[in-house]
């Protein structure tokens, strides 16, 4: 029984429906061309567009309420706002729905995954320093943190 309950929930968190009809979606909602879709990591996909620079589009489980994901979008917005480097939303709508899943799309940040080695875990320190510089907000970015 306890096995079949952490099955329930991993599936839960780590399965996602309708991934196949993530290209028309953002096609008809962003009016855009998409010329293809490379899985990141769980829920998280790098769109390539015909027209423009690509996209990342990660779609939420079912579990998480399109508020909490209109919420990470409103956290990004604030950071963009005072120049902290984090990825930046779309203009506009940045959240959507794809088959009772949100859906956030920020931009591609083009480049390779960093080692971790001193010099990245100290830049990685600095950011996390300047991230609790930044004023507080009202919003989603009072909210408490963690993961």
């Amino acid at each position: 029984m306890a096995s079949s309950r952490i099955d329930e929930l991993t599936g839960g968190v780590f399965s996602r429906s309708g991934i196949d009809q993530l290209p028309a979606h953002l096609e008809r909602h962003y009016d855009v061309a998409v010329d293809g879709l490379t899985e990141l990591d769980v829920g998280v996909f790098r769109v390539d567009r015909r027209d423009g620079p690509a996209w990342v589009a990660r779609v939420f489980p079912r579990a998480c309420p399109v508020e909490a994901v209109t919420g990470e979008a409103e956290i990004l917005r604030f950071l963009a706002d005072r120049g902290f480097p984090a990825e930046r939303c779309l203009d506009g709508d940045a959240v959507t729905e794809l088959a009772g899943q949100p859906v956030l799309v920020t931009e591609h940040v083009p480049g390779r995954q960093a080692r971790a080695d001193q010099r990245v875990l100290h830049q990685l320190g600095e950011l996390l320093g300047l991230l609790h510089t930044l004023p507080s907000g009202a919003g989603a970015v009072s909210r408490e943190g963690g993961a």
